[in-house]
């Protein structure tokens, strides 16, 4: 039987500790670029980069980090963690195998934190990397919305979202779980009780992140119906955004910003995939040090 893991205040950041800093080193930067590339659908990679370092050098890049970046990033990964660590180790008690309980726990992650924390300050930071004036506060903006549209403006997209969320960390948790089980007898074999080497860690996150990134097309319209609720007061549906996203751009629309994205995810399960679990071990570690200097 796998071994649970307290539920306590130190293992809730966890989450919250892996995903700041993601967002906070390359996390953002690759956010902003998939994001304007999802917008803006004819402009190639090199265009974006170009346009973002006139639009602010260096933090050109960073737009939206402070304070949504990190609001969001800071609640949704304890979200995430707290959340995912509780269905896989269920899972895994009833016998299902390491990936598919991992692929269901990501699920469950995903819906969650998309429901509780996810909606308002991804349309944020959403704004802040559309808005077409830099100087134009991006509170001001959310305002403007919901006095136009209600809270349900700023929370619109918010089931692409979900669904978005739902895929990610259901593939990235699922593959990486998988893929680590798969190579792990192409590394020397850990004595009884040691954990696996790191290397395997992120060898099977980074195939993991990658592989996750099949539904690029659900994100492309969530970006679509979070910047077409900033500009009218009647917002769009996932289908409705998919048609104009069709029209404009065909086929090819929905997979842009998909070399930034990859990139994004693959750091992002890293993070949170071996990150994380290195993270815990750390605190368990810590813990049983403590029982025993008590004791």
């Amino acid at each position: 039987m796998p071994r649970r893991k307290p539920v306590a205040v130190d293992n809730l950041a966890v989450g919250a500790a892996a995903d700041l800093i993601k967002i906070s080193t390359m996390g953002q930067p690759l956010k902003v670029m998939k994001t304007y590339m999802g917008v803006q659908r004819s402009t190639g990679l090199k265009e974006c980069i170009h346009h973002l370092w006139t639009r602010g050098g260096v933090w050109g890049f960073y737009q939206g980090l402070i304070p949504w970046g990190w609001l969001e990033c800071g609640t949704k990964g304890a979200v995430l963690q707290y959340s995912s660590s509780e269905v896989e180790y269920r899972l895994l008690c009833s016998g299902a195998s390491a990936g598919t309980a991992g692929a269901l726990a990501g699920m469950a992650g995903g819906i969650a934190q998309s429901y509780t924390t996810m909606g308002i300050t991804t349309f944020m930071t959403t704004v802040a990397v559309t808005r077409t004036e830099a100087n134009t506060s991006t509170t001001k903006i959310a305002i403007d919305v919901i006095r136009q549209q209600g809270v349900r403006g700023v929370y619109k997209g918010v089931h692409a979202l979900a669904l978005r969320q739902m895929t990610n960390w259901g593939s990235r948790f699922g593959i990486s779980r998988a893929t680590e089980t798969a190579i792990a007898p192409l590394f020397s074999k850990p004595k009884e009780g040691d954990r696996p080497p790191v290397l395997l860690k992120i060898i099977s996150s980074t195939i993991g992140g990658t592989l996750a990134c099949w539904n690029n097309p659900i994100e492309v319209i969530r970006v679509e119906q979070q910047r077409y609720s900033r500009l009218s007061s009647s917002p769009i549906s996932m289908r409705e955004a998919a048609i104009e996203i069709y029209r404009g751009s065909g086929v090819y629309g929905f997979f842009r910003g998909g070399v930034p994205r990859v990139l994004l995810s693959i750091w992002a399960t890293i993070a949170q995939v071996a990150g994380g679990d290195q993270l815990k071990h750390l605190l368990d570690t810590h813990r049983a040090s403590k029982k025993v200097s008590s004791s």
